[in-house]
């Protein structure tokens, strides 16, 4: 699906994440003018009108959870893919933020032949950040890393229907397909190009092009301080439009709270993502005069996953029974304020792929009761904790970030909401790269996720395909030949009709065998100074290019 992960904002995530190409729902065009706005306005949209961008200067961002990477063909949460594939790399092409249509990038033109072959014309006259011509051998020693050690599992996925990729010329090849994969230009969309002459065989995590990546972006890798900061500057030999930045720094602050004291005094352009508490504070905060609100609904969905290797969680009644005893209405209002709508499966709300009459479960207390009967879990000593052969039904949440302000609510609502129903959660804060390590080794019973980017006609067979348990997205470990013999159509078909009545069938299949339990597409509301221009989020990030700011560092509050 390319989604990204987002440490759950949630999220991450991964977030993450994932990863993510056109949304159902966008922000709303933009109002007049911003400039003056009183603290806190909300804005829809983030441009203006009647000013002409300023060229230079430096843009202070907040990013809550360090990316474990820069190269998004090593992870693909949220921001690994906003900076990593954003900004210093490119794809051969781009999926347009409205309306989902793909247009060029490093290629011109991806032309298919036949079925089983995409021709690929490469655009001339680019340039690596070391000065080094980009060729038709850098994009066959990229794909070529699909099956290298340390390659995200995802992309593997994505990009298992290319048989070969034959250099034609300095900037022609042609993408041999061992299946049709009609899908296969959006998954190049999400690739980043990479240098042929700055890897090496072996695992990608481990090398310098994954920590100071060199890539043909608009933006050039400065420095990262862990913990700190990472720092891009622009690249003046970019082939495309010269971005208005001179300088970005993103700030490594994982604390939201800390994060927004640091704008108030000045220290900080953009907050991507207030949680809806710090909204209503900053409505009314004198410190924050001028900056403005910007809101978005965003292609993402937030859920908790359950690892049905853990017994009783392979049971579909104790899936079912814990997703009825999550209160995610109560929870979409008091942590949202009500700015995030119902999910009920994999497919965003209104998309192609969702099927209209299917409905998220309801908070079903009894219901939950019951199927936990059937399931054999019962109190039989009396201690207030169900037990399966005499052991009881004890689960562990992993939370990441730690502090979360939305996973917080969430954790303490499920435990107690699971408490009376006899079930004990036990709550595991955990850092975000331990995090994404414990859930591909499936060394968790429960953790809450985000993904991010999701797309009106999404490719799920990476998150829920049987063969994507082992080291890949399938975190749960879900395994169902319905849901394979589906999964395996479904990425066979090109949008339309027929693609349609598979999704809505794998849309029904997931809603009663309930590997996620679905809680929400929330709004994403970020804070914005009075000094940066042309902020419009979308499920692509902040959109560094596009950002331009004017008067200096911590003016105008």
């Amino acid at each position: 699906m390319a989604a990204r992960l987002l440490p759950v904002l949630l999220m991450a995530l991964a977030g993450c994440g994932g990863g993510c190409p056109g949304s159902t729902g966008r922000p709303a065009a933009a109002g007049p003018g911003d400039g003056g706005a009183r603290a806190g306005a909300r804005l829809e949209g983030g441009a203006e009108v009647g000013l002409a961008p300023v060229e230079g200067g430096a843009l202070r961002m907040h990013v809550e959870a360090e990316p474990p990477t820069l190269t998004p063909l090593v992870e693909h949460d949220a921001w690994t893919s906003w900076i990593g594939l954003g900004a210093i790399n490119e794809p051969l092409l781009r999926l347009a933020a409205a309306g989902g249509a793909l247009l060029p990038a490093l290629a011109t033109e991806v032309r298919p032949e036949g079925d089983r072959a995409l021709r690929v014309l490469l655009r001339p006259g680019v340039l690596w950040h070391d000065g080094a011509p980009f060729t038709a051998d850098d994009v066959v020693a990229t794909l070529a890393l699909r099956d290298l050690a340390g390659a995200a599992p995802d992309l593997r996925a994505q990009l298992d229907a290319i048989a070969a990729v034959e250099r034609v010329a300095e900037r022609e090849l042609v993408i041999r397909l061992a299946r049709p994969s009609p899908l296969l230009p959006y998954a190049l969309s999400r690739v980043p190009i990479l240098p042929r002459h700055r890897f090496a065989p072996g695992d990608l995590r481990t090398q310098e092009v994954s920590r100071a990546p060199v890539g043909t972006g608009p933006f050039r890798f400065v420095e990262w301080r862990a913990g700190e900061r990472i720092v891009l500057e622009r690249w003046p030999s970019y082939w495309g439009p010269r971005p208005h930045l001179d300088r970005v720094e993103l700030r490594i602050v994982p604390d939201r709270e800390v994060a927004l004291q640091l704008a108030r005094r000045g220290e900080l352009d953009l907050m991507w993502q207030l949680s809806p508490a710090q909204v209503d504070r900053a409505l009314d905060d004198p410190a924050l005069g001028g900056f403005r609100i910007v809101p978005a609904v965003l292609p993402r969905y937030a859920f908790v996953v359950w690892n049905q290797r853990r017994p009783p969680l392979g049971d579909r009644r104790v899936r079912q029974a814990l997703t009825a005893l999550v209160d995610r209405a109560r929870y979409r209002q008091l942590v949202y304020r009500g700015r995030a709508r119902p999910m009920s499966g994999p497919y965003l709300p209104g998309s192609p792929s969702a099927d209209p009459t299917v409905g998220e479960w309801p908070f079903d207390p009894a219901r939950a009761a019951s199927l936990l009967d059937q399931a054999g879990l019962r109190d039989t000593d009396g201690d207030g904790v169900r037990e399966l052969d005499g052991q009881p039904l004890r689960l562990a949440l992993l939370l990441s970030p730690p502090d979360s302000p939305t996973l917080g609510p969430l954790a303490t609502m499920m435990q107690e909401d699971l408490r009376r129903a006899g079930v004990q959660l036990d709550i595991v804060p955990v850092a975000w790269a331990a995090f994404l390590q414990r859930l591909r080794s499936h060394a968790f019973d429960a953790a809450a996720l985000m993904w991010n980017n999701v797309e009106p006609w999404p490719d799920n067979w990476a998150l829920f395909h049987s063969s994507q348990a082992a080291d890949a997205q399938n975190y749960g470990g879900w395994k169902s030949p319905e849901a394979d013999r589906l999964l395996d159509a479904i990425r066979g078909t090109p949008p339309g009709a027929e693609r349609a009545a598979l999704d809505h069938a794998f849309h029904r299949l997931v809603h009663q065998e309930q590997p996620y339990t679905f809680l929400a597409s929330p709004e994403v509301d970020s804070l914005v100074a009075p000094r940066v221009h042309g902020y419009r989020p979308d499920g692509d990030g902040p959109g560094f290019p596009r950002l331009w700011v004017s008067g200096p560092a911590g003016a105008g509050r």
